[in-house]
């Protein structure tokens, strides 16, 4: 079967959003193969990226996911694409509550972008969205899960059969960051080794354990914290009641991160839970060494000795003696350990082989 048509279904384009990046880059990919790639997002939003060649969206004007029914439907049925897929768990239940009502008969993918049991811990309606998970993401034809452990976790707790998972990692643009990362970097480096850690101040990235563990490192170490967020504000007091406020950078969301990233020594990751942390895979590709704790979703599945380690969570200072430690130095050869797992091609070419696994046929 030709793939002609398809839709990728995200909340936001919103740059800073791993979700986003990965959408983008295939829509890049596949648009460059002829295919005609709609990209359907909620709304209107600050700090859109532009679109690849040959890709156009498509804004359902609605502030949240809840209000777009009606919308998406109508959509769905003018368009009448070859697949379908959404990312991100909200998306992914009202995706298939549509379904039914699509006439054209596409196919479905759901793209989990998180470890689903962690993330409903904290949720309102948790027991609600369990059952929604079970039920509706037996509608879709394909679940996609960026790790094994990701798709372990919806086998065990959501009852996807594991007949309709397929494990695809993130793909990064190697070349494109590298470009990027030629930028101006105007913070200046004070300390002999600077860790690098970006995210939204949420108390999923646990930014204050980073804190931590530079309190175990010494006065060779610097740590720049990259974002934004609600909880900003309680990491910049943890970090002067630990004395540390003059060894912690604040640096608010930029447009271009790469340069920030490209002047680190070291990557830092924290998070209690994770899908596939890109930023985390983007140093990787800028050659940074990565450290972190081994509940980051998919990273145990790309890192190793040669490019960094993980260890338990909630272990800060196993990690900060692993990165004093450490005898990896950034460069080519920590990108190349993911460079041909993780390449644009091989990642799209993946998808696109999950498509075409599938036959179009009439909605049921």
């Amino acid at each position: 079967m030709k793939i002609t048509k398809v839709c990728l279904f995200i909340p936001t384009l919103r740059q800073g959003g791993g979700a986003a990046r990965v959408i983008l880059n295939l829509a890049s990919q596949m648009a460059n193969q002829g295919i005609v790639v709609t990209i359907i997002v909620l709304g209107n939003d600050y700090n859109e990226p532009a679109l690849p060649k040959g890709v156009v969206i498509e804004r359902l004007n609605v502030s949240r996911a809840l209000f777009c029914f009606f919308r998406l439907r109508k959509l769905l049925n003018r368009l009448e694409p070859d697949f379908v897929m959404s990312t991100m768990g909200h998306l992914n239940i009202v995706l298939a509550i549509v379904k039914p009502f699509v006439k054209s008969g596409p196919k479905y993918i759901a793209r989990e972008s998180n470890t689903v049991s962690k993330r409903l811990l904290d949720q309102r309606f948790r027991r609600l969205l369990t059952l929604m998970y079970k039920f509706l993401y037996k509608k879709f034809d394909i679940v996609i899960a960026q790790s094994k452990l990701m798709a372990d976790d919806l086998v065990a707790n959501f009852s996807v059969l594991p007949d309709m998972l397929r494990v695809i990692g993130n793909p990064v643009d190697f070349r494109k960051i590298k470009e990027l990362s030629n930028g101006y970097n105007i913070i200046e480096k004070r300390a002999k080794y600077r860790i690098i850690t970006v995210g939204r101040h949420v108390s999923q990235k646990r930014f204050d354990l980073a804190i931590e563990i530079l309190g175990f490192l010494g006065s060779d170490y610097e740590l720049v914290i990259l974002g934004d967020g609600p909880l900003k504000n309680n990491n910049i007091d943890f970090a002067k009641r630990k004395n540390l406020d003059d060894k912690v950078v604040f640096v608010p969301f930029q447009m271009n991160p790469f340069p920030l990233i490209s002047s680190g020594d070291y990557y830092l990751i924290t998070s209690e839970f994770e899908g596939l942390p890109n930023a985390a895979l983007e140093a990787l590709g800028l050659g940074l060494p990565v450290f972190g704790f081994n509940t980051s979703g998919g990273l145990p599945d790309y890192i190793d000795k040669n490019n960094g380690c993980l260890v338990d969570f909630g272990d800060v200072n196993g990690l900060a003696q692993a990165i004093r430690e450490s005898n990896l130095i950034k460069g080519e050869n920590i990108c190349n350990t993911i460079k041909e797992q993780l390449s644009m091609d091989l990642i799209c070419q993946e998808y696109l082989n999950t498509f075409l696994s599938l036959e179009k046929t009439e909605s049921d």
